[in-house]
C-alpha cells in the first residue's frame, strides 16, 4: 500500500493493522478501526496524507512516551512503505465536538473538560511537543467521562527557539499562524481557549469553509471574535472574561502558559445552578410553542429545575420563567424590538441563578 485512498476494509496495514471500518478523515488523513495483531486490540488508525507540509509525523514517535489519564494513548507511529500513520486507543464515547452538539453544554461540563485537555497539553509541552490541532473534534471522551487530549497528525517537536511550522485546522489557529507565523505554546493555548468557546456555544465562532477564503478568515480573526455571552448569555461573567483572555489576537494579551489558564478556570468549575440550552421542543412543558431559545437550570442546594425561554411575541420578545413547582410560567419582561436587548436581560436573570 503506497497511498492512502488505496486503504479498503479488510486490507492488513504495515503488516500488522487489520482494517475494519472508516471513522471518519480531515485535511491530513484518514482514520480507520483497526485491529493491531501485535498487540491483539482494537485501535484507531490515522493515515497521514503523504503531502504533509513538514514532517509533523515524524516526531510522533516521542508521543508513545506520554502517559496521561488525559491523553489518549498512542501505541505507535511509523512508516508504511512511504506513508505515515499513527495508532492510538480507540476512544467510545466520542469527542467533545460529538457532545457539544448542537447547542453546547452546561458551562462547568465545558470547563471540566478544557481543564482536562490542558493537563494533557502541559504534558506536550513538558516534552517540548506542540499539538497544533486542539479542537473539539481532538478532545476524546474518556471511560470515566473524562477528556483525552489525542489526534497527533498535526504534532511536532519544538524547534530550538520552542516553535513550529504553522499547521492545523485554519477555524483554530491563532491570528499569527494565520498571518504565517510560527505556532508555539501560546498558538496552542489560544485553540483550547477557541475550543472552550464552541463548547459554550455549540460552534466556533469562524469557519474557513463559511467565510470562503483565508483573507477573509484573517480578517474575521482580527476583527475580533464575538463575545461569548452575545451568543450564550447563561455563561457567566468571569468565564467570558477567561475565554476572552485565552484568545486574544495577541499572544502577549494571552495566559502565559497553560496552567495560568487552567488555575483561572478552577474558580469556574463548579456554581450554584448548572445551566445549559435546550431545544425549544424540550420545554414543551412551559406550554408554549414557537420558542426562540430555552435553557433549563438545575440549583445546586434545593435540585430544583427552573426553565427559562424566549418567545418572540408579536414584534416584542418575551422571556418566560416556570421553577418545578410553579404550575405557570412568568412573563419576566417584555424586552423590546430586537434580541440584543433580551439577550442583556437573559445575562441578569442567569446571573441571578448563580
Amino acid at each position: 500500500m503506497n497511498s492512502v485512498s488505496t486503504a479498503v476494509v479488510g486490507d492488513l496495514f504495515a503488516g500488522r493493522y487489520l482494517i475494519e471500518a472508516r471513522l471518519g478523515d480531515g485535511a491530513y488523513g484518514e482514520v480507520w478501526r483497526a485491529k493491531d495483531r501485535h498487540r491483539d486490540q482494537v485501535v484507531a488508525l490515522k493515515i497521514l496524507s503523504s503531502t504533509q507540509p513538514d514532517d509533523a509525523w515524524q516526531e510522533a514517535r516521542r508521543l508513545t512516551e506520554l502517559e496521561s489519564p488525559n491523553i489518549l494513548r498512542v501505541s505507535n507511529a511509523d512508516l508504511a512503505i512511504d506513508v505515515p500513520y499513527i495508532a492510538s486507543a480507540l476512544a467510545t464515547r466520542g469527542t467533545a465536538a460529538d457532545e457539544m452538539k448542537p447547542l453546547g453544554m452546561a458551562p462547568a461540563r465545558a470547563v471540566h473538560l478544557i481543564r482536562g485537555t490542558l493537563r494533557g497539553l502541559q504534558l506536550c509541552h513538558d516534552r517540548r511537543i506542540l499539538h497544533r490541532d486542539v479542537k473539539p473534534a481532538n478532545i476524546f471522551i474518556g471511560g470515566t467521562g473524562d477528556a483525552q487530549l489525542g489526534d497527533f497528525g498535526c504534532a511536532a517537536l519544538m524547534a530550538p527557539d520552542d516553535t513550529g511550522n504553522p499547521h492545523g485546522d485554519p477555524d483554530i489557529r491563532a491570528l499569527e499562524v494565520l498571518k504565517g507565523g510560527s505556532c508555539t505554546r501560546s498558538s496552542d493555548i489560544y485553540s483550547a481557549g477557541l475550543s472552550l468557546y464552541a463548547m459554550l456555544t455549540g460552534s466556533l465562532p469562524f469557519s474557513l469553509a463559511a467565510l470562503g477564503d483565508f483573507k477573509a478568515l484573517r480578517e474575521a480573526v482580527t476583527a475580533g471574535m464575538p463575545d461569548v455571552r452575545d451568543v450564550a448569555p447563561h455563561v457567566s461573567l468571569g468565564l467570558a472574561q477567561v475565554v476572552r483572555k485565552a484568545t486574544a489576537p495577541k499572544p502577549a494579551d494571552r495566559y502565559g502558559t497553560v496552567a495560568e489558564f487552567s488555575a483561572a478556570l478552577a474558580k469556574h468549575a463548579t456554581a450554584h445552578a448548572d445551566i445549559w440550552r435546550v431545544e425549544p421542543s424540550s420545554a414543551a412543558h412551559l406550554d408554549h410553542v414557537g420558542h426562540d431559545r430555552c435553557w433549563t437550570a438545575v440549583r445546586r442546594h434545593d435540585a430544583q429545575m427552573i426553565y427559562v425561554c424566549v418567545d418572540p411575541s408579536g414584534r416584542k420578545w418575551d422571556v418566560l420563567v416556570r421553577r418545578s413547582s410553579g404550575r405557570r410560567a412568568n412573563t419576566l419582561c417584555r424586552s423590546g424590538l430586537n434580541s440584543s436587548a433580551t439577550t442583556v436581560h437573559l445575562r441578569r436573570i442567569f446571573d441571578k441563578l448563580r
